[in-house]
């Protein structure tokens, strides 16, 4: 999934956008929004099981989803029908409440369009391989996956790297831990961990070397801002927001 300054940067740009329209509006709902941003991936997981009706709660990843399926389950899609569901009842008449849960619907649609919209278009899945549908190159699903510098973690990695002016003093304006949400779903298993300190690591063990998953990172960039602008009008991130 999107590691955490490709979803900062996502949100720092619909944020923009919104100062632009109302400013003392973003101004209330800013801090939370972007706790909405990392919350999420500071909880463990295991996948939505329908057999057993277990529900994952904190990223409604689901393996019999098509598109889950789609990469021969390497990689776990969100059911956003279930998150916007899941999510909608706990709203209520608090602005910084319904604000985070914005955050962490902006989070949720953002590690699954990634995928649906963006590296869906470039990478085509077997129950094999998955091969770079411009070059032919081709990895197994294990390297594809790895977090050792050659696979789509290292892209996570490179745009922490890349981009970390952009990010910082956002990062800097937010705790290294992140105080008790008020959701207990997350607060209950989160594990309290220095994420800013992992951002770091992500920039001093970015790996751009032929062994990496070949990616055009401007291009990711450019996704990342577009699909901001796409959430601008997100009915379901609107009602979140502008309504009590």
């Amino acid at each position: 999934m999107p590691g955490y300054s490709m979803h900062l940067i996502s949100a720092m740009s619909f944020l923009n956008a919104l100062h632009e329209k109302s400013p003392e509006f973003e101004e209330a709902i800013h801090h939370n929004f972007m706790l909405g941003q990392i919350l999420p991936d500071l909880s463990p997981w295991s996948p939505t099981n329908r057999e057993s009706g277990y529900l994952d709660v904190r990223h409604f990843r689901d393996s019999e989803l098509e598109y889950s399926k789609h990469s021969y389950g390497i990689i776990l899609l969100s059911d956003l029908s279930e998150a916007r569901k899941y999510l909608m009842c706990q709203k209520c008449s608090d602005l910084k409440t319904r604000a985070y849960l914005a955050g962490i619907y902006f989070h949720l649609c953002l590690d699954t369009y990634f995928f649906t919209e963006y590296m869906y278009t470039k990478f085509g899945f077997t129950d094999e391989k998955v091969i770079d549908l411009l070059s032919g190159r081709s990895y197994s699903h294990k390297d594809f996956i790895s977090k050792k510098g050659t696979g789509v973690y290292n892209i996570w990695d490179c745009m922490t790297a890349l981009y970390w002016d952009k990010v910082s003093c956002e990062v800097s304006k937010l705790p290294d831990i992140l105080p008790d949400s008020g959701f207990l779903q997350y607060d209950t298993s989160r594990t309290i961990q220095e994420w800013k300190k992992e951002m770091l690591n992500f920039a001093n063990s970015a790996n751009f070397f032929s062994s990496a998953i070949d990616i055009s990172y401007s291009e990711v960039y450019d996704y990342l801002t577009s699909f901001a602008k796409e959430m601008e009008n997100e009915p379901v991130l609107m009602d979140f927001l502008c309504h009590a």
